[in-house]
């Protein structure tokens, strides 16, 4: 009998294990992706293939890391002036972002159009005469990007001139924008084409998400002076944030309703949650001016709560970069992958680019099956002795 109640002991055990490990975030291996600085992981594959962009020869370089299988891939000439950002990849390779050398060689300063990289081609994606300039965020499965044009100086991108627009996967434009609005931009599309951005108008900024047809829906602002939509999964849950009426923001989730998210309780906290995945885990950035000094904290939403990814983290050091500091995190793939970057303490101290890979666990149900057989030898055994008893008596 004994033995029968350490078996359902170790059962129960296991079981709560179990409960209490998938109820808990994981924990992080750091990956130095290296390659210039300052550096920035800004999205990653299905695979965990991190894009984003790097500092070389004094200019911001598109950057595609291989990992394992392959060299890192600039996607841009490595000359002075020649400036892109990759900022969004799907799973079949094709990567979203802008560079400046469309209109001749050398690049002409202060210009950006929007492009796509796919297999070392580079694909310009249209504009109308009257933009001054363009830039692609995000691309989903079926090759439709998403992004702005924009018709302003760059001294006054805040304030108006930019629109929202969607690029089929042959690179023609669908313009998002509405002649009544100030601005807008289409910030992330999901695999069923519904996008999520910000417009604004004579009202105020909204939070947006235009289906696949193109038709808008404001998701509203939690009673505050704008909001604007960052992220969204294909399950079409979004996440953004609005503004408080200090200087502080909101971070929300939209499942069809907008709901707040958790924070760290200080109002002038300004959180910008950028990307959630298959299983609404969302990650993005804090800036806080605590003191009087803005510091940046890298964040976790996971079943509702909030967690600094510096605590979740494994240490790290590199002979070269020494330890370092996790700032940013841009992205979040469907298994947990995360696109960052941090600041390095060693010797050549530099913002880097970064990617988390979760550390493995045991799964719940190998968590299952070892108290199951725990369970059947412990009661297996038992029953064994009870018979035993029984012949001798």
């Amino acid at each position: 009998m004994r033995r029968l109640t350490i078996g359902i002991a170790l059962l129960g055990s296991v079981l709560w294990t179990a409960i209490e490990g998938w109820a808990q975030p994981p924990r992080y291996y750091v990956v130095d992706l290296g390659h210039g600085s300052p550096g920035y992981a800004r999205d990653v594959t299905a695979a965990g293939r991190p894009v984003g962009h790097v500092g070389l020869e004094h200019s911001a370089k598109a950057v595609s890391w291989q990992m394992s299988d392959g060299p890192n891939h600039l996607l841009t000439p490595n000359a002075e002036g020649y400036n892109s950002q990759a900022l969004g990849v799907n799973n079949h390779g094709r990567i979203a972002g802008w560079s400046n050398f469309k209109y001749g060689d050398p690049p002409q300063p202060g210009q950006e159009h929007a492009c796509i990289w796919q297999h070392g081609a580079l694909q310009w994606l249209e504009e109308p005469p009257v933009a001054t300039g363009s830039q692609a965020y995000d691309v989903n499965d079926q090759g439709v990007a998403v992004g702005m044009w924009h018709t302003w100086p760059p001294n006054t991108y805040s304030v108006s001139g930019f629109h929202a627009v969607k690029w089929l996967a042959d690179g023609s434009m669908i313009d998002l924008s509405e002649p009544d609005e100030y601005a807008s931009r289409a910030e992330a599309i999901n695999s069923q084409g519904q996008v999520v951005g910000m417009r604004r108008d004579a009202r105020g900024r909204h939070a947006i998400l235009w289906d696949e047809w193109g038709n808008p829906q404001n998701l509203g602002d939690l009673g505050t002076s704008g909001a604007r939509a960052t992220g969204i999964n294909d399950a079409g849950h979004a996440v953004g944030y609005c503004r408080t009426d200090s200087i502080g923001t909101t971070p929300f989730f939209w499942d069809g309703e907008m709901r707040s998210l958790e924070t760290f309780g200080r109002a002038d906290d300004q959180f910008f949650p950028w990307d959630i995945n298959a299983n609404d885990a969302i990650v993005g950035t804090v800036l806080s001016f605590s003191g009087g000094i803005g510091s940046l904290t890298p964040v976790l939403w996971w079943e509702d709560e909030i967690y600094d990814l510096n605590t979740l983290r494994e240490p790290f050091y590199s002979p070269i970069y020494g330890t370092m500091m996790l700032r940013e995190v841009f992205a979040i793939n469907d298994d947990g992958v995360i696109a960052a970057s941090g600041q390095s303490f060693g010797p050549y101290a530099a913002t880097r680019p970064y990617l988390l890979v979760p550390v493995p666990e045991p799964s719940t149900l190998v968590l299952l099956i070892v108290g199951a057989v725990g369970f059947l030898i412990c009661a297996g055994r038992s029953r064994l002795l009870h018979n035993r008893h029984g012949r001798r008596a």
